[in-house]
């Protein structure tokens, strides 16, 4: 949205499209979104978009706008990169995962995310016992799909194999991320990605189809899914369990590494410049 007069310069930010490029949801307001995005750019002075994807897609949306559209990467808290205590990574294990090993999956269940597909290949590893004794812990959900995803998963078992959290402290969540021995999302669709970016900062490798933004924050630092399938998936993952420990340190590191791109403040420095530019 952008104030409809005014004698001064305009600013906004687009995370993502995503709401006008992927398939479903209410037309009228898709057709209204579309039209209020058009008038906002037309108007502002400047546009923000999250990643270098979300600037290609704006400029294929948006001809007209390219010139004004710069790309303005969010950070995380250099928070995210301190150590947690062991005591702090044993014990939140413990509540969540029953002490043993697990895979981590943090965000929302919207289609596009894709968690039926990552639950249905999870339970299939299972079955074939590929996991050993790994877990899979799913952080977050929305009350639209959450019930879609708990049908997945058998009554009796919901405290088993795998297990839904909806709200996790943000303590608990950090000591989380380092504690699993991998993040795995099969999403579609990111403007940013955010967790994928806070595993990597906490130290958690990742598993990830490296499509719309997720090469950009992740680097090469992730075991990549080939396609959204249940296929790539189950060998993606099982590849990754298969890593040996060396292996998976060095994923890690390289994770961190990538992760302390977005730790800095060179976002505030940049924002700066380009007002100034204004």
């Amino acid at each position: 949205k952008i104030p409809l007069w005014g004698k001064f310069k305009k600013v906004i930010t687009v995370h993502d499209v995503m709401f006008l490029r992927l398939p479903g949801g209410n037309p009228l307001k898709k057709k209204l979104a579309g039209v209020q995005l058009r008038w906002a750019a037309r108007k502002a002075d400047l546009i923000l978009a999250d990643s270098e994807f979300t600037r290609k897609d704006l400029r294929e949306m948006l001809p007209q706008a390219g010139s004004k559209i710069s790309v303005l990467y969010p950070n995380v808290e250099a928070g995210w990169a301190q150590p947690v205590h062991e005591k702090s990574i044993t014990a939140v294990r413990q509540r969540y995962a029953g002490d043993g090993p697990f895979l981590l999956y943090v965000g929302n269940f919207k289609p596009h995310k894709n968690v039926d597909l990552l639950v249905r290949t999870f339970q299939k590893l299972a079955e074939q016992d590929k996991v050993g004794p790994h877990k899979l812990l799913l952080v977050g959900g929305d009350p639209a799909n959450l019930r879609r995803i708990e049908s997945l998963i058998p009554v009796g078992e919901r405290k088993g194999l795998v297990r839904i959290y909806p709200d996790v402290p943000d303590a608990d969540l950090k000591a989380l991320y380092s504690a699993a021995a991998w993040f795995v999302t099969l999403s579609g669709y990111e403007g940013f990605g955010y967790p994928v970016l806070e595993a990597m900062a906490c130290g958690c490798p990742v598993i990830c189809h490296p499509c719309t933004s997720i090469p950009e924050i992740a680097g090469q630092a992730f075991v990549p899914v080939a396609a959204l399938t249940m296929d790539s998936a189950f060998k993606a993952i099982c590849n990754a369990l298969q890593m040996s420990r060396m292996d998976q340190i060095q994923r890690s590191d390289h994770g961190k590494r990538q992760a302390a791109r977005f730790l800095t403040a060179a976002a505030s420095d940049l924002f700066t410049n380009l007002l100034g530019n204004l």
